[in-house]
């Protein structure tokens, strides 16, 4: 082995541990954000430009978190009009939110 260079044996740990994370439920809008970003290398922007607005990531957060909330948290359903600029992301965001379903929520049939 080469200075430097990483046994397989880490190698293969690595490689488990994100086998293992991959199919892990993202139980926090952090962790959902980290989903995304590592699995999809898909940054969701996570700031509101008008204070009466919802960032990209408040509406992924939304239709995804929905099923799992609890208290005073919960909600019937995670269904909502989005309205925003062309181009803004919404079919990709949608797009996102139902690949999610179809890993995480049990019974999901697109």
């Amino acid at each position: 082995m080469t200075k430097g260079a990483i046994p397989n044996t880490q190698i293969k740990q690595a490689a488990d541990v994100y086998t293992a994370l991959r199919g892990t439920r993202p139980r926090t809008r952090k962790d959902l954000r980290n989903y995304v970003k590592v699995f999809l290398d898909i940054d969701i922007p996570d700031k509101r430009i008008c204070s009466m607005h919802v960032s990209p990531m408040d509406y992924l957060w939304r239709v995804f978190g929905c099923d799992f909330a609890t208290g005073k948290d919960s909600a019937s359903n995670g269904d909502c009009v989005v309205w925003a600029n062309r181009g803004g992301g919404k079919t990709e965001l949608a797009a996102i939110a139902t690949l999610l379903d179809c890993i995480f929520k049990a019974g999901c049939q697109v």
